[in-house]
């Protein structure tokens, strides 16, 4: 299975990034309305949404998601929400990962364990390239109509994966996880060696 690339320009407005998302609108749709109908549907977040993007989800993000909805037309909150649904579940699930010495270097990679129907992840699974300077800066698995990062690479410099653990404390509001991930791969500039990443 071939999986497209979507390429990401870190150097436009937040509010520009994504346009061309709108050309994988069916998937997202079909994604976001699986993802919310999950977790219970908007309503029951409805106030606490906003109120918790005000507090923990940077502006950047904000815009990014924004924009996107309306790319895609579907509401931001949606779109939100489906951003949230690691930090809403993760309790209820570990992921698998793994990273081994190759002759090439080393191999990362990573196993998501939790399933949608029809395969909907496989099959709308996006490499979501991002540039700053006209140069790639580093690449995420992603899917249309999300702008977190849950495995990565960035370019010349690491790969890194969230592997949640199961465990019996208590969740806290804090930002999402899976943008701090991408701020990470943005923002962190030790060198760690050649990584390869397995998509």
């Amino acid at each position: 299975m071939t999986i497209p690339t979507f390429h990401v320009d870190l150097d436009r407005p937040p509010e520009q990034r994504w346009h061309g998302i709108e050309l994988h609108k069916d998937a997202a749709c079909e994604l976001l309305s699986y993802y919310v109908n999950d977790l219970g549907g908007l309503e029951q977040f409805d106030e606490l949404l906003s109120s918790y993007r005000d507090a923990f989800v940077p502006p950047d993000y904000v815009s990014e998601m924004r924009a996107m909805a309306e790319l895609i037309g579907r509401p931001e909150a949606e779109v939100l929400l489906s951003n949230l649904y690691y930090d809403a579940i993760k309790h209820l699930f570990g992921c698998t990962t793994f990273a081994v010495d190759t002759p090439d270097g080393p191999l990362h990679a990573r196993n998501l364990d939790w399933g949608t129907v029809n395969a909907m992840l496989s099959r709308h699974t996006l490499r979501v390239e991002y540039s700053r300077a006209g140069k790639p800066h580093f690449v995420v698995v992603g899917w249309p109509g999300y702008a977190g990062a849950l495995s990565g690479m960035a370019h010349g410099r690491f790969s890194v994966t969230l592997n949640a653990v199961l465990s019996d404390d208590p969740p806290e509001l804090a930002p999402p996880v899976t943008f701090l991930l991408r701020d990470v791969l943005d923002t962190a500039r030790e060198k760690l060696g050649r990584m390869n990443l397995c998509f």
